[in-house]
């Protein structure tokens, strides 16, 4: 589908879902490309679903958690219809996985720093082609406990009954569940090394500090302790710029007993969870159309600490009016740690957590590949020796310099729907008025604005000049009145802001 087209001429109904209402798009992959994001199941670039009640979402699993499902074969009909309505891999329905039907906990961190348990059953299993029996193929439904999910809210955690879950992560939920409740083993002997396995671990203690250095700058510090090792974070200054430093301490002399070997080594898959990277405020997220303009105003400062929200079509920002990091980021440790170089294995690694919330997690990922494993292992096991590492985290961009960023963001502006342009006027409105919390932006900054109100105000006329001329089935009748309405109301706005950032431009000149 044409990007440029707008939204209620190439949506269509989302096969599968409960309600005709229910409808998708592709836009260009593009307007993500700026955003770092956590792995998914299915991998469906541009795809955007719109529920009935209007909200959006840029993955099918989301989506899929956000539908109040009958029953699981219905759940799992949803996903394998739509699938094969728009083309990708046909997954069928596997009930007789090993995992079907065994119980599972998943163990995070909340925001405040407490540990959660959700505990659940695994209902459902696909898989990639009939014949196909490797787990990376598979992907599996699962259902969390209403009493459980009953004592999280009252905590402060959301989280949807019914997800879709990785094979890894489904695996290692199992054996956490084995491990936990020290009931039947089955899964943990089940096990081999072509098995992906992921399994949280919450520190047994945890402490956030922000530590006065010698030069009186004051930056964050995190110690955990997990499985009789002490991790200490630590941001530093290093030629100029900011990393995180790790150490690690054993706290008790090793032992021959075998149970107290259980609880001290750490097993393949076993990440430790250092807590909610974002959103850490309720107005951390941001539409993702604005967030896209903020960014290459400010030279695509902020996207450094971004990521992009699947639900509700936005982005995570930790940044402020400037770009700069808030005040409560400031004091975690999670922004200061640096991009991953792409010959390197990070030993921190993105993943969402139950609620929707981006989560930073350290070790190494077991996918089911021992040779893999062992390779990257080589550069984490020397932290247990006395060695003092940098963290990493993947780079997760697809923009490969300053310049590519550039252009291709001026080529998503082309794209942005009625709804996007509104949101960006939104945001400049809020740059530049009287009462804004920065009166005296930069000349760059300035110029930046003027460049991106031209390109906005052009993608306008081309979306008035498409109403106009599109019609729906041969109609002869505008599209949609009320959109044309707001397009016109945005283009006036948008000649205001170019007068106004013009007269700010004369003067500087």
């Amino acid at each position: 589908m044409c990007c440029k087209i707008p939204t209620k001429l190439k949506s269509q109904p989302a096969l599968g879902f409960p309600d005709k209402n229910w409808r998708f798009v592709f836009d260009h992959p593009l307007k993500t490309m700026n955003l770092r994001s956590t792995t998914r199941s299915f991998s469906l670039p541009g795809l955007r679903i719109t529920s009935p009640d209007g909200r959006q979402f840029l993955s099918l699993e989301t989506a899929f958690a956000s539908v109040p499902h009958a029953c699981i074969p219905d759940a799992i009909s949803l996903v394998t219809r739509f699938l094969s309505q728009v083309g990708s891999l046909r997954y069928v329905s596997f009930t007789g996985h090993f995992l079907v039907d065994k119980k599972f906990c998943v163990d995070f961190t909340s925001s405040s720093g407490r540990s959660i348990t959700l505990y659940g059953a695994i209902v459902g299993c696909m898989r990639s082609g009939e014949m196909k029996k490797n787990e990376e193929n598979h992907v599996f439904i699962i259902q969390y406990n209403n009493d459980v999910l009953e004592i999280a809210r009252s905590m402060g955690i959301e989280a949807r009954a019914i997800q879709i879950f990785s094979a890894e992560f489904a695996w290692g939920s199992v054996i956490a569940f084995e491990r936990k409740t020290n009931c039947n083993r089955k899964a943990i002997v089940k096990i081999d090394q072509s098995t992906p396995c992921e399994t949280w671990i919450v520190p047994d203690i945890r402490i956030d500090e922000v530590v006065l250095q010698t030069d009186g700058t004051k930056v964050p510090q995190l110690t955990i302790v997990a499985r009789g090792y002490k991790f200490l974070l630590r941001a530093k200054l290093v030629a100029g710029r900011y990393g995180v430093f790790i150490t690690c301490t054993q706290l008790q002399e090793m032992s021959l007993d075998s149970d107290s070997e259980e609880e001290i080594y750490f097993k393949p898959g076993e990440l430790v969870d250092i807590g909610v990277f974002s959103p850490r405020r309720d107005d951390d997220t941001m539409p993702l159309a604005s967030f896209i303009l903020k960014n290459y105003i400010h030279s695509f400062k902020c996207g450094r600490w971004a990521f992009l929200r699947d639900e509700d079509c936005g982005a995570d920002d930790i940044t402020d009016k400037n770009a700069e990091l808030h005040s409560e980021a400031c004091t975690q440790i999670y922004p200061y740690i640096r991009k991953c170089e792409l010959e390197d294995f990070p030993l921190i690694h993105a993943r969402l957590d139950p609620s929707g919330k981006v989560h930073y997690l350290l070790g190494i990922p077991y996918r089911g590949c021992w040779e893999e494993f062992e390779s990257a292992m080589h550069s984490f096991a020397p932290l247990f020796s006395g060695a003092e590492l940098e963290t990493t985290v993947a780079n997760g961009f697809n923009f490969t310099n300053r310049r590519h960023a550039e252009k291709s963001t001026m080529g998503i502006i082309k794209t942005f729907q009625v709804e996007d342009i509104i949101a960006c006027i939104k945001h400049l409105n809020e740059m530049f008025a009287e009462n804004s919390e920065v009166q005296e932006w930069s000349q760059d900054i300035i110029f930046r604005s003027y460049k991106v109100v031209r390109r906005l105000k052009e993608r306008a006329v081309e979306m008035a000049d498409l109403m106009k001329t599109l019609r729906p089935g041969g109609e002869r009748t505008d599209i949609n009145m009320s959109g044309a309405n707001d397009l016109a109301d945005a283009l006036n706005d948008l000649r205001r802001l170019e007068e106004q950032l013009q007269k700010k431009k004369d003067s500087i000149s």
